[in-house]
């Protein structure tokens, strides 16, 4: 379950470098003093729980057909290869300041996944996964730059702002919401619904960010340390993530009800985790029961039931795949248990350090519980269902501790059905403890400091 962490590292991390990213610029209405401002080159050291492991870099550039601007983020976690996302954006140089061209890439050892974004035609069209697909929205300089165009008009504390990024995922336009905390004698402080908090010069330029007391990336003056860690970044503890309990669990894949309770020397943000509650002498506790599903929020739909970058289900080999397996079966359940007990059988479990795409998993038919779950959330979508990769904590037998899993949740009948193919379970055991997707990062960063005591275990047959 460990390789998980690369997860949480391209989830966290791509945060973070969003976030930087939004202010590599000054405003759309362009003058020559703003152009000369944002013609260099900066460089943030990465740190997680305050060990470095890597850095980012940005750079914005003015040229004779409009304006460019570059990042890139270099990590590494655990004992993991090194991860690169880089971004590109061009603008044109004339109003209205249209995006003319956008690329992300992501690569992790020999994984590789590219997304590229180019108008056409007066129109933005973008290349995913070998398609090519006309978008129906449209991104200019004055929505990359919202957030300084907004401080320049000098904002209170408390003031918010809507604006929009691209969501190279899937690709689309998504909504990022911003407020002002705090005004000092460097600049304004911001926050946004991720759980990133930035601190900017007088030049509405980031400093420093941190992302849920988990993440930093701070400014450098000095770019040959940025360089250092490029050549070899620093590793970080891979089993950070584990939480003990204090007795160990009979049979934890037969769970059917887990009533832990939450111990800390920290104060804890009940808020960020749903699943937490008090019991009658105050400790928090958590409960989970294996038939305790969560319904479905129809928004969540669309989103969660196409191809995307990550789960490319319009890939005709796992169409087909997902088409096999499910044979002869017309009933949902059905289809989605055939699913699960295929991709179990699948794939060969190995412990993985690095995420592998889902082209690669069909190729190599080898991974961890991330990739077990990502195939089997491409394949759900194949078959038309909305389905979704989760991560939380789940028993290690091993280690007699909690550690970071991956699984998967279908859509059905109106509610979401935990399936763990990696143990080919359906419905997964109560021992699958969900963190939420928002504000996830922020229990990432509580689990080193929390500890859990058995308080019941009930357990009972699981169909395996």
């Amino acid at each position: 379950m460990r390789p998980v962490l690369h997860r949480l590292g391209f989830v966290a991390a791509t945060v973070a470098a969003l976030a930087v990213v939004v202010w590599l610029g000054g405003p759309p209405d362009p003058t020559q003093q703003t152009a000369k401002r944002l013609q260099a080159e900066r460089w943030y050291s990465v740190s997680l729980h305050g060990t470095d492991i890597g850095h980012f870099r940005s750079f914005g550039r003015m040229f004779g057909g409009g304006y460019r601007f570059d990042s890139e983020l270099v990590f590494r976690l655990g004992t993991g290869p090194q991860t690169r996302i880089a971004e590109t954006f061009v603008f044109d140089a004339q109003p209205p300041y249209p995006l003319l061209a956008a690329e992300n890439a992501y690569t992790s050892a020999d994984n590789t996944m590219h997304v590229g974004i180019e108008r056409r035609a007066g129109r933005l069209a973008a290349s995913l996964n070998g398609h090519i697909t006309d978008l129906d929205w449209d991104y200019g300089l004055q929505d990359y730059l919202a957030v300084e165009m907004w401080l320049d008009r000098d904002q209170a504390i408390g003031a918010t702002l809507d604006s929009k990024s691209i969501d190279f995922d899937r690709p689309s336009l998504k909504r990022e919401s911003w407020r002002v905390v705090d005004r000092n004698d460097t600049g304004y402080r911001l926050q946004n619904l991720d759980g990133a908090m930035v601190q900017l010069d007088a030049h509405h330029l980031p400093v420093r960010l941190s992302v849920a007391n988990l993440f930093d990336m701070t400014l450098k003056r000095v770019s040959r340390t940025a360089r250092a860690w490029r050549a070899d970044p620093p590793q970080s503890d891979a089993r950070m993530y584990d939480v003990e309990i204090d007795k160990p669990l009979e049979t934890p894949r037969d769970l059917t009800r887990l009533l832990l309770r939450v111990r800390t020397e920290d104060s804890i943000d009940a808020t960020s985790w749903t699943m937490l509650r008090r019991d009658d002498e105050g400790n928090f506790v958590l409960e989970s029961r294996r038939d305790a599903w969560q319904r479905v929020d129809g928004s969540d739909l669309p989103p969660l039931s196409g191809a995307t970058r990550a789960h490319p289900a319009d890939d005709p080999a796992v169409m087909l795949l997902a088409r096999r397996a499910a044979s002869g079966l017309t009933d949902p359940a059905s289809q989605i248990e055939a699913l699960v007990r295929f991709v179990h059988g699948y794939i060969d479990y190995t412990e993985e350090d690095s995420g592998r795409s889902v082209s690669n998993i069909l190729r190599e038919r080898r991974g961890d519980c991330t990739e077990y779950a990502n195939l089997l959330t491409t394949m759900a979508r194949a078959l038309g269902f909305a389905a979704r990769t989760v991560t939380g904590l789940a028993y290690d037998i091993e280690t007699e501790s909690f550690a970071l899993h991956n699984w998967s949740e279908v859509a059905i009948d109106g509610w979401w059905l935990p399936v763990d193919p990696t143990w080919n379970q359906v419905p997964a055991d109560a021992g699958h403890l969900r963190l939420p997707d928002k504000p996830g990062l922020a229990v990432f960063g509580l689990l080193p400091k929390i500890r859990f005591e058995l308080v019941r275990a009930e357990y009972g047959a699981i169909r395996t």
